[in-house]
């Protein structure tokens, strides 16, 4: 095993992790469909048929960056709901990264950015649902 990825392999090791944790919830049906995935999904649909929201739909602060994504998900693999939460699922990881590269970043220690990371992928109950 070579030193980088020696390095990178606590981190992997926690977003996997963290989409592990994700894919069990899913599957255990944990997460309700609710009105911000249904007004995501529809943008993305209207998005597929030539629409260009620059907002979240019936908000003027919150950006469609999501939307465009899951649209793109949607041509590529098809439109429903599994789709739509894969892609959360796939941001999330994201989100984990940059988690560990701020508190990289701010810190510059590696055991706080791995701590941070780890924060990150195992949330309280409350963060996750």
């Amino acid at each position: 095993m070579t030193t980088a990825l020696r390095k990178a392999a606590p981190l992997m090791a926690i977003v996997a992790l963290a989409v592990a944790l994700r894919l069990v919830l899913l599957a255990a049906g944990a997460f309700s469909f609710n009105s911000d995935e249904a007004v995501l999904t529809l943008m993305a649909r209207h998005i597929l048929q030539g629409e260009r929201p620059a907002f979240f739909y019936g908000q003027t602060y919150m950006g469609s960056l999501d939307a465009y994504l899951l649209a793109g998900a949607f041509a590529l693999l098809g439109e429903s709901i599994l789709v739509e939460r894969l892609v959360q699922v796939i941001l999330y990881a994201l989100i984990v990264l940059v988690g560990y590269g701020v508190a990289w970043r701010i810190a510059g220690n590696r055991r706080g950015a791995l701590t941070t990371a780890l924060l990150f992928a195992v949330p309280p109950v409350l963060s996750i649902l």
